[in-house]
Parts: C-alpha cells; sequence; structure tokens
C-alpha cells in the first residue's frame, strides 16, 4: 500500500484522534505504529496484530533502545497502544468492523513462543 493513501485514509484519521486521546499522546505516535505495521487501510485484524506485538514490545523494551532502531519512548507508547486496543478491541470493532478477526486455526499466530523462547 503506498504511503500517500494512509495518510489520506479517513478511517485512520477516525481511528487514532481517539487512541491519542485517551493515552494522552500524540497522534502521529499512533500512525507511526500503524505505518510501522503496514496495517490494512481498513484495519482489518488490528486486534490481533496489537495483542500479538505486546509481547515482542515488552521484550524489545528488555533489550534496550541500544539494540533497536525504536527508541524507548517510542516502544512504551506502542505498547500502550498495543494494550489499549486489545482492552478495547470490541468497542473499536463496533466503530471499525473488522478489527477483530480470529485466526482461521483460532490460535494466535505466536502461541507464546516468545514468551518461551526469549532472545
Amino acid at each position: 500500500m503506498i504511503l500517500e493513501n494512509k495518510e489520506n485514509n479517513p478511517t485512520f484519521s477516525r481511528f487514532t484522534a481517539p487512541i491519542a486521546s485517551a493515552l494522552s499522546i500524540e497522534a502521529a505516535t499512533v500512525d507511526g505504529l500503524l505505518e510501522f505495521i503496514d496495517c490494512h487501510t481498513e484495519l482489518r485484524g488490528l486486534a490481533t496484530i496489537a495483542e500479538n506485538l505486546i509481547p515482542i514490545c515488552d521484550l524489545l523494551d528488555e533489550i534496550g533502545p541500544n539494540a533497536s532502531e525504536l527508541s524507548s519512548i517510542m516502544i512504551g507508547q506502542w505498547q500502550c497502544i498495543c494494550q489499549y486496543i486489545k482492552d478495547e478491541a470490541s468497542e473499536l470493532n463496533r466503530s471499525f468492523p473488522g478489527i477483530i478477526l480470529p485466526a482461521k486455526n483460532h490460535k494466535n499466530p505466536f502461541s507464546k513462543v516468545i514468551e518461551k523462547y526469549p532472545l
């Protein structure tokens, strides 16, 4: 997907503003996360993606900012955004249908592998 389409996407604008307000962060931070994960234009499956990103962000946070191109502040904010999306998935799905999409095999893609076998 072309970045220009994301920037002009009204779905992203409607999605980022309330999350940024609820978490007292800049909307650009939410946009940055959506861009980083190359989020679907209609946010399809974002609740599952956010849930799976939580342990990854936790791991990056433990490793520290020197091991990652992302600053620890950004990782911390992304953790909050992902947790918010996970916690509010049902409510968000009312405004953004498709945010909750079950996995085809009804299992999380990472199945806690990251927690079982940390780096």
